[in-house]
């Protein structure tokens, strides 16, 4: 990945053209055994603050190889811790990560009484054997602490919704429609049919008494 120096720059003492603020960082499992913290007589003991090996230094750019200058940081911590780290960071539980190295070999412009919290500029040495810039010296120590951050997350639990009960459409009966009662349909048909009969019959009886009450006039 890549870490960002807070409020500094760092470059090689006589080079001021290798000055970034950027670095490159690599994570490798180590096994990384921190020195005991021997208590001095009336002090309470204590735990070391060693999590890990750390080294930073500077590789030249190499036009043979096609690579460009780079400032980069190797961490080795512990298998267990690196297994976590990566199963944290998938799952979406980090997404920063901020590092505390204590490193041997690099310098300051800041007094060294000077506290924590100033910004001043850091340096790693030329060469030690000869004394040029071409290979830098590396700086190496250990990680004293690491922390990360997260996503921000609403831990508010939610209301419980009860549940709604689906309403279901009322439908209204209908019942179905009588069969018809064929007996009383024909007896209808046939009383229908004696009446218009006998009304044929009343008319041509009373035809008949006309034509009789006429004969018997001639």
């Amino acid at each position: 990945g890549t870490v960002a120096l807070e409020d500094r720059s760092i470059s090689v003492v006589g080079d001021p053209k290798s000055k970034v603020r950027r670095l490159t960082i690599s994570f490798d499992a180590g096994d990384w055994k921190p020195k005991p913290v021997e208590p001095t007589e009336g002090d309470l003991p204590m735990l070391s603050s060693e999590l890990g090996g750390a080294m930073l230094g500077f590789n030249r750019a190499d036009w043979e190889i096609g690579n460009d200058d780079d400032w980069w940081i190797s961490c080795y911590l512990t298998q267990a811790f690196l297994e976590a780290l990566v199963a944290d960071i998938r799952n979406g539980q980090i997404d920063g990560m901020k590092l505390s190295l204590a490193l041997r070999g690099l310098y300051t412009t800041e007094h060294s009484f000077a506290p924590i919290s100033s910004r001043g500029d850091l340096f790693i040495r030329p060469n030690r054997n000869d004394n040029t810039i071409a290979i830098p010296d590396m700086a190496t120590g250990h990680v004293s602490s690491i922390h990360f951050s997260s996503a921000p997350r609403n831990l508010r639990k939610p209301e419980p919704v009860e549940p709604v009960e689906p309403v279901e459409p009322e439908y209204q009966d209908t019942p179905p429609a009588p069969e018809p009662d064929h007996v009383a349909v024909a007896i209808t048909a046939l009383g229908a049919r004696v009446e218009q009969m006998r009304s044929t019959l009343k008319w041509i009886g009373g035809v008949i008494v006309l034509a009789l009450l006429f004969v018997a006039g001639r």
